[in-house]
């Protein structure tokens, strides 16, 4: 696994505007206008889109600041997913540490599903994988290294390599950055998204992950 760096949220926002890249006749990229990235899309002549998989219709109103928002998310939730099964999986680990692992998976892994019917209702492609394993890749227009607070291959074998108390210090200690970088990625969903399913689920991840941080700072505290 290559190694993976949390960037700025400047970074993201240039994420946004290469997914408004195309090709042209040669296979040259062309770029898009950064005064553009908002502009808005629509998956549906009708002002609902259905995933048409019995899933719940999503506005059809949406820019490209949305549909990154719900690849990347996607895929930095399924990391965390498979951060809580590793840790779920190891014996000797503090109880409320692995109540918190249980939390963050129940939490994550149905809104993963959630984001990926969107982007079928929107006629765009999802990450490819299963999320239950963490085996989710970003795709050609969004690399793990745009993902704010994404671990790199090295922490996450040494996530995996960790026993007991330096286990759970290493999950928790990870999971906070991991959050921050979720929260910050919510925010600028937020800040420029239009689809209002998007924005209130956005809401949503910062207002449980900035609690869950402060409960694995104090966690940490009693380790």
């Amino acid at each position: 696994m290559k190694k993976i760096f949390p960037l700025s949220a400047a970074v993201l926002a240039t994420a946004i505007a290469l997914t408004g890249c195309g090709t042209d006749d040669a296979g040259q990229t062309q770029g898009m206008d950064h005064n553009t990235m908002g502009t808005e899309q629509s998956a549906a002549p009708t002002s609902e889109a259905s995933a048409g998989d019995g899933s719940p219709d999503v506005s059809a109103k949406h820019n490209k600041a949305d549909v990154v928002f719900a690849k990347m998310m996607t895929v930095h939730h399924s990391q965390a997913v498979t951060m809580s099964n590793i840790i779920l999986d190891k014996e000797n680990i503090d109880p409320k540490v692995n109540d918190l692992a249980k939390q963050i998976k129940e939490a994550q892994g149905p809104e993963i599903e959630t984001m990926t019917s969107w982007l079928k209702a929107w006629g765009e492609p999802a990450p490819i994988g299963d999320h239950s394993t963490g085996g989710m890749e970003p795709m050609k227009d969004m690399s793990s290294e745009q993902m704010e607070g994404m671990m790199s291959g090295k922490q996450m074998q040494q996530l995996k390599d960790a026993e007991g108390k330096n286990a759970a210090k290493l999950f928790l200690s990870h999971m906070i950055e991991h959050h921050k970088g979720a929260v910050t990625m919510a925010q600028h969903e937020v800040k420029i998204g239009t689809n209002p399913e998007a924005i209130n689920l956005a809401k949503k991840m910062i207002k449980a992950q900035k609690a869950e941080i402060d409960r694995m700072n104090e966690l940490l505290g009693t380790l």
